[in-house]
């Protein structure tokens, strides 16, 4: 059960990872209604379209490169040589000072991985979709899943594990009979722990803000690629110019429009998916009056908008 101190230091990263989110939504002039719903697990898979086993790989192979490539700036390495090269304990106003200092590196380190992870949610969304609109609501789930990724590592234990990595010393204060003064350590590893707590709650807002980047640097960086709509012979770009100029048609009407570009105006035959051929589908109406493909037809041109 978490205790009163620990229920508070939740609530606090959570109402100032909600404040981020509304302030960056703000930025985009997106609007909601107050309190509404806050974006679930299942939301964030069905406005991403990946599910959650690729989202887990994807997040695993970020996680296991923030520590492996753990590192410290050269010029941060060279001002603070000169305590991590000692092997007594630095005072406590010299260990406080140094642990400001892990920790806003620590905080631009997660700030990369989350803008890393964001490029890959991206690249794996695209990659599963005929056509990617970054909405309000898709934008948000991918902010939230690496948010959620930051919270994870914005961890005492995550922290740790990462100091051992870029600083490599390990002090070890003894008392005057030679035994190792444990007492010492406990006080020192309570106050970084404090310290620690205090700060890497209010890098939200950089977190976010470089999670932001990388979804718009994959956007413009994908602008331009080979759909999978290209790669069927546009079946779902002709579907979506018939959609988009005649709202009133029916589904079957939409069909026989898309055949009929096709067949008269590309001078090709309508590219059918393999799935729905293999049931004797030759063109777009057969595959909708086929009771086989029927239901196979009418998502796929439900789901081209």
């Amino acid at each position: 059960m978490a205790t009163q101190p620990q229920r508070a230091t939740a609530n606090g990263k959570r109402n100032s990872r909600e404040s981020a989110i509304a302030d960056q939504k703000r930025m985009y002039k997106v609007t909601q209604p107050v309190n509404s719903p806050i974006l679930e697990t299942s939301k964030k898979q069905f406005f991403l379209k990946i599910d959650l086993s690729a989202v887990w790989i994807i997040k695993r192979e970020v996680w296991n490169s923030f520590f492996d490539e753990a590192s410290l700036p050269r010029i941060v390495e060279i001002e603070y040589d000169w305590i991590l090269s000692k092997r007594e304990m630095p005072c406590p106003d010299l260990d406080d000072s140094l642990t400001l200092v892990l920790t806003q590196q620590y905080a631009c380190a997660i700030a990369r991985a989350t803008a890393t992870l964001a490029d890959w949610l991206m690249t794996a969304a695209i990659s599963r979709a005929d056509r990617i609109r970054v909405t309000a609501r898709f934008r948000e789930a991918i902010w939230r899943y690496c948010l959620d990724f930051a919270a994870q590592l914005a961890q005492w234990n995550a922290f740790s594990r990462w100091t051992d990595r870029v600083t490599r010393v390990w002090w070890h204060p003894m008392r005057q009979d030679g035994a190792l003064d444990r007492e010492q350590i406990k006080r020192a590893a309570e106050r970084r722990q404090k310290l620690f707590a205090e700060r890497i709650k209010g890098y939200w807002r950089e977190w976010l803000g470089a999670i932001d980047r990388g979804i718009e640097l994959r956007r413009v960086l994908s602008s331009g690629r080979s759909t999978r709509a290209g790669r069927e012979g546009g079946l779902a770009a002709v579907i979506r110019v018939v959609k988009e100029k005649n709202a009133q048609y029916s589904q079957r009407e939409i069909a026989g429009a898309v055949d009929d570009i096709f067949s008269t105006k590309l001078n090709r035959p309508t590219p059918i998916l393999k799935s729905w051929k293999v049931h004797g589908v030759t063109t777009l109406v057969e595959g909708y009056d086929n009771p086989i493909t029927k239901g196979r037809v009418k998502k796929y041109i439900t789901e081209v908008t």
